[in-house]
């Protein structure tokens, strides 16, 4: 069952049907425990860019309980300015109340919300974290050609 966290961002079991109009991104490739932080950012920083051009993007894992609501609490919580488990508990308990971020996890994901919180530039099309040498983000960038 997919799980609307905003009308924006949601989560789901990759057994779910996706519906049509969304992007789709998987976190099937980080594992249910300890993840490097920076594949975490990396995944986060690709994920942000459709969120803040207003595109319906559904996360999905395994179960949807553990990897994708985890993901969606750090997009949350960098988007509004918190930490990762004011978000957890304002955004995703109440639309996914089954999950169980694993405590791993949870931990990898406060620490590449850090990475995220430190980026030194926006793009200048949507406001997304980028490094000091990009000038875009990879979206926006795509977009242009």
């Amino acid at each position: 069952m997919i799980s609307w966290i905003t009308p924006d961002l949601a989560c789901c079991s990759m057994h779910d049907d996706f519906p049509n109009g969304v992007k789709v991104f998987s976190v099937l490739d980080l594992k249910d425990g300890w993840n490097d932080p920076f594949l975490i950012y990396l995944k986060a920083k690709r994920i942000l860019p459709y969120l803040l051009q207003l595109n319906k993007v559904v996360l999905f894992c395994h179960a949807g309980l553990s990897r994708s609501p985890g993901i969606a609490a750090l997009l949350m919580a960098y988007l509004n300015k918190t930490t990762w488990d004011e978000a957890y508990q304002r955004y995703i308990k109440p639309t996914v109340p089954r999950s169980f971020v694993n405590m791993d996890f949870r931990d990898a994901c406060i620490e590449a919300l850090k990475i995220l919180e430190a980026c030194p530039k926006k793009c200048a099309y949507c406001t997304s974290p980028i490094e000091e040498w990009e000038e875009v983000c990879e979206l926006c960038w795509n977009l242009k050609k």
